[in-house]
């Protein structure tokens, strides 16, 4: 990946997610491509101080993902945050039925969503 990049892995990595009791996830292509984008979205989610549905981001990417493809990357997106001082952007994407993240979320998703609007506001 290129210097513009925020992401340290190369593609083919087996990244260690701590929240799945250390399950690797593989840092793929697809994932080269596609986080910096949904990243930039989600900054400017949470600038604006909204939630996007799984199928507002994977129309925004091209459908790149499918709605219900959206775990891996949005882990690799949180481990970025979490070892950049960031709160997760994760929890700003939600189901567009319940208004919450999808079931392999850990943590508390309102208080995740406060957190991450209150950062980037801030930036």
């Amino acid at each position: 990946m290129g210097s513009s990049t925020h992401f340290d892995w190369q593609i083919g990595d087996d990244v260690v997610i701590a929240w799945r009791d250390g399950g690797t996830v593989r840092f793929t292509d697809l994932m080269a491509e596609a986080l910096p984008v949904i990243r930039g979205i989600l900054i400017a989610a949470a600038r604006r101080g909204e939630t996007i549905t799984y199928g507002e981001l994977a129309m925004a990417i091209d459908r790149r993902y499918h709605n219900l493809q959206f775990g891996d990357p949005l882990d690799i997106l949180s481990l970025d945050c979490e070892q950049s001082g960031e709160p997760s952007l994760a929890p700003l994407v939600v189901n567009k039925k319940t208004g919450a993240p999808g079931d392999s979320f850990v943590g508390d998703p309102v208080s995740g969503q406060q957190e991450c609007f209150a950062y980037w506001a801030a930036q």
